[in-house]
C-alpha cells in the first residue's frame, strides 16, 4: 500500500465516523422539523374541523327552530309554507334549497316550489330520518332533482311531535359556500379542503371551481386514515386537483363522517426546514473539504512518481507500446515501471503474433465461402441437368407407353372386357408416375423459378406442399419485386424448401405461412408455423438437425442473415434476410 493511500485511510478512518454522526443529527433535525411542519397542519386542520361542527349545529339549530315553527306551532297554507321557506334561505345565502316531506318522504313545501311534489322516501338519509335518526348529512352531489347546477350537500332533520316524526326538514347547502364560514386564518397560508364520506372534495378554497372528475380523492391513503377515524398526514403527494407536489394534513369531522385537512405546496412549506438543512449541510461540507484537501496535498507531494506510472499505464490500454517510462526512484516504484515496459515489449510481439492469425485466419474464412457458394452452384447445375434428362427421357416414355397402352385396350377383341381392365390400371399406374416424376422435376429446379421468378415459384410450391402434405400452407407478397441473381434465387427457394420440408417432419402444425416482403435494397422472407416448435439452442448443437445448419450455410453464401425463433409449443418462426439490387423482376 502506497504512503499516499495509507495517508488517506487514515484519514478517511477518522472523518467517516464524524461525517456519519453528522450526517445522522443533520436527518434527526431535519425529521423534527418537518414533522413540526405536518403538526402545525394538523392543528390548523382540526380548526376547520371545529368550525365545520360549530357550522353544522347552526344548521340544525335552524332545522329545528324552522320544523317546530312551521309543523308543530301553526297551521299553515300551501302558500303560507313556501314563502315562510324563501324566506328561511334568503336570510342565509348558504343555502340552495329547503323542503318539507310528508313522514313518507313527500315534498309538500319547498323552496324552490319545483321540489313540491317529489317522492324522496328512497334517499338513504331520508329513510335514516324516518327510521328515527336525529339527522343525517348526504355525501356531495352534483345536480339533485334538478334544483342546482352546482356541487351541494344536504342535511335532513326529523320534526318530531313526542318521538313521533312529523316531517323531515331538508336542506341543501352549496359546497362553495362554504368559503365565507371556515375559518379564513389559519396561522400560515395554505388550502382548506373537506371531504365527504366517500372521500370526494367538497370544498377545496385553492381550487374553487375544482372539476367534479377531479374532486375525488377516495385513493389516498391519508384520506382514507382520517375516514377510519384517525389523523392522517402526508410530507408529500401529487394532488389530484392540480398535479402539484403538496404536503398536509386530514382529520375526521366525526359528527358528519367526513374529514378537514390543509394542504401547501412542499417547496413552500419545507422551504425554511431545507434551508436549515442546507446551512447544516454547507458548513459540514466546507469542514470536510478542508480536511480533505490538506490530506490531498500531503499525499500528492509522495505519490507523482505513482501519477507518472498510471498516466503510462493508460496509454499502453490505448495501444501505445512503444514510449517505454522512465523513473528514477529507486523504490517499488521504479521496480514496477520497469515490469510495465518488460509488459509492453511482450504484449507488442503478441499483438503482432496476433494480427498475423487474424489475417490468414480471414483469408480461410474468404475461401471456404466460396468453396460453399461454387458447391452449391454445382449442386444446382447437376439438378438441373438431371431435371433436364428427366422431363426429355423418362417422362416422354412413360408418356408414350401411356399412349401405346390406351391404343391396345382400343384393339382387343376376345376376352375384352379382363384386357381393358388391366389394361386401364396399368394405363393409370403411367399416369401416376407421370404425375410423381413432374413433381421431382419441380422439386429438383422448379422451371417457375426461371420462367417467373422468385414468389410465383415459392407460391406454386406452397399449393404443391399443402396438396402433398396436408398442411394447410399460403404464400403472400409485400412490396414490389426486383430481379435476383440466380444464385440468390435458388438460394432462397432452398431455404425455404428446407424449412417446409422441417414442418413436414416435425412440427405437427397444422397450417404454415410463407411470407415474401420487397423493400429497397432488401428482400425478407418469413415462414412461420403453428406447430409444437423446439428449444433452438438445443437444436442448433444437435447432429439431427443438419438442415438447419444448411439453411444457415445457404444464407451466408449469397450474404444474407438467418434467425430462427422458436419455443415448446410456440410454433417456429424463420426469418431470412438479403440485400438485393434495385431492378424489377
Amino acid at each position: 500500500m502506497s504512503i499516499k493511500i495509507k495517508l488517506i485511510v487514515a484519514f478517511l478512518l477518522v472523518l467517516v465516523p464524524f461525517l456519519l454522526l453528522q450526517v445522522w443529527n443533520i436527518l434527526e433535525r431535519n425529521q423534527s422539523r418537518t414533522q413540526a411542519v405536518v403538526e402545525t397542519q394538523v392543528g390548523a386542520a382540526q380548526a376547520v374541523a371545529a368550525a365545520m361542527d360549530a357550522f353544522l349545529a347552526d344548521v340544525i339549530r335552524t332545522e329545528e327552530v324552522a320544523g317546530v315553527t312551521i309543523v308543530v306551532d301553526k297551521n299553515y297554507s300551501a302558500d303560507e309554507l313556501n314563502y315562510y321557506l324563501s324566506k328561511v334561505r334568503a336570510e342565509r345565502p348558504y343555502i340552495a334549497y329547503l323542503a318539507l316531506t310528508t313522514p313518507e318522504g313527500q315534498v309538500y313545501a319547498a323552496d324552490p316550489a319545483s321540489l313540491v311534489g317529489q317522492d324522496l322516501s328512497a334517499r338513504p338519509d331520508v329513510q335514516a330520518v324516518l327510521r328515527g335518526r336525529p339527522w343525517t348529512a348526504s355525501n356531495l352531489e352534483m345536480n339533485w332533482a334538478g334544483v342546482t347546477d352546482v356541487p351541494a350537500f344536504r342535511v335532513d332533520m326529523g320534526v318530531r311531535l313526542e318521538a313521533k316524526v312529523l316531517a323531515v326538514f331538508v336542506m341543501g347547502i352549496e359546497a362553495r359556500s362554504l368559503g365565507a364560514i371556515l375559518p379564513g386564518d389559519l396561522g400560515q397560508p395554505g388550502a382548506v379542503v373537506l371531504t365527504d364520506a366517500t372521500g370526494r372534495v367538497v370544498y377545496d378554497s385553492g381550487h374553487a371551481n375544482l372539476p367534479w372528475e377531479k374532486g375525488d380523492w377516495s385513493a389516498l391513503p391519508f384520506i382514507q386514515e382520517a375516514l377510519r377515524g384517525r389523523n392522517g398526514t402526508s410530507d408529500g403527494f401529487i394532488s389530484p386537483a392540480d398535479g402539484s407536489l403538496v404536503m398536509g394534513a386530514q382529520v375526521p369531522i366525526t359528527t358528519l363522517g367526513w374529514t378537514a385537512g390543509v394542504y401547501r405546496p412542499v417547496a413552500e412549506a419545507m422551504a425554511p426546514v431545507r434551508a436549515a438543512a442546507l446551512r447544516d449541510i454547507v458548513i459540514l461540507g466546507l469542514a470536510t473539504l478542508l480536511a480533505l484537501g490538506l490530506a490531498l496535498l500531503l499525499g500528492n507531494l509522495l505519490t507523482r512518481p505513482i501519477v507518472r506510472l498510471t498516466a503510462h499505464a493508460a496509454r499502453l490500454s490505448q495501444g501505445e507500446l512503444d514510449s517505454p517510462i522512465d523513473l528514477h526512484t529507486g523504490d517499488e516504484i521504479g521496480q514496477l515501471g520497469e515490469a510495465f515496459n518488460q509488459m509492453a515489449t511482450s504484449l507488442s510481439h503478441t499483438i503482432g503474433e496476433l494480427t498475423q492469425a487474424k489475417e490468414e485466419i480471414a483469408q480461410k474464412s474468404r475461401e471456404l465461402q466460396q468453396v460453399l457458394a461454387r458447391t452449391h452452384e454445382i449442386t444446382e447445375e447437376d439438378r438441373q441437368r438431371i431435371a433436364l434428362d428427366i422431363h426429355d427421357g423418362v417422362v416422354q416414355m412413360v408418356i408414350g407407353a401411356s399412349y401405346e397402352v390406351q391404343a391396345a385396350a382400343s384393339a382387343v377383341t376376345s376376352h375384352r372386357l379382363t384386357a381393358q381392365k388391366h389394361l386401364e390400371t396399368a394405363r393409370r399406374l403411367l399416369d401416376q408416375t407421370v404425375t410423381e416424376m413432374r413433381r421431382i422435376v419441380f422439386d429438383l429446379h422448379p422451371t417457375y423459378l426461371d420462367s417467373l421468378g422468385l414468389f410465383p415459384a415459392l407460391e406454386k410450391y406452397a399449393q404443391s406442399f399443402q396438396e402433398s402434405s396436408g398442411i394447410a400452407c399460403t404464400a403472400t407478397l409485400q412490396g414490389e419485386p426486383v430481379l435476383l441473381p440466380d444464385e440468390m434465387k435458388v438460394a432462397v427457394y432452398r431455404i425455404v424448401q428446407e424449412a417446409l420440408n422441417n414442418v413436414r417432419k416435425h412440427s405437427g402444425a397444422t397450417a404454415a405461412e410463407v411470407q415474401v416482403a420487397f423493400a429497397p435494397g432488401r428482400l425478407t422472407v418469413t415462414v412461420q408455423d403453428n406447430g409444437t416448435g423446439f428449444a433452438t439452442e438445443a437444436a442448433t448443437a444437435a447432429s439431427g438437425h443438419l438442415g438447419l445448419v444448411s439453411m444457415a450455410e445457404r444464407a451466408q453464401s449469397i450474404g444474407g442473415r438467418l434467425d430462427i425463433t422458436s419455443a415448446p409449443g410456440q410454433g417456429t418462426r424463420l426469418v431470412l434476410e438479403v440485400t438485393t439490387g434495385a431492378g424489377n423482376q
